[in-house]
């Protein structure tokens, strides 16, 4: 079986585009606006400098990361499997999986 290689996760890069941070720096941005003062986007900015510092690091916002990156791969998995599967008929497909199975050394149990 193929070694997949998976890109390293930027947990910055994530915190920073959580839905939940965009909505809540662009909520400081109209209340800025809205107020016409600069106070409410320097505690929206130190916010944000504050989540990015911390957020990142957090092991709940890395496994909630991790947990949708996980769902998203198995997804495009599934997609890829059925999509190679409906091109070849049900015999070869089973053919297929045999093979591979008798391919396995003994003791291997498909691990």
């Amino acid at each position: 079986m193929a070694d997949v290689q998976v890109a390293a996760t930027s947990y910055l890069g994530y915190a920073f585009k959580d839905q939940h941070n965009l909505v809540l720096l662009f909520g400081a941005v109209c209340f800025s606006v809205a107020f016409a003062s600069p106070v409410p986007l320097f505690v929206g900015a130190a916010g944000e400098l504050l989540w990015l510092a911390i957020g990142p690091h957090l092991p709940a916002f890395r496994g909630w990361v991790d947990g949708r990156l996980e769902a998203q791969y198995l997804a495009r998995a599934e997609l890829a499997i059925d999509g190679a599967l409906a091109k070849i008929g049900p015999a070869e497909a089973l053919e297929l999986a045999v093979d591979e199975i008798l391919e396995q050394p003994p003791g291997s149990a498909g691990l």
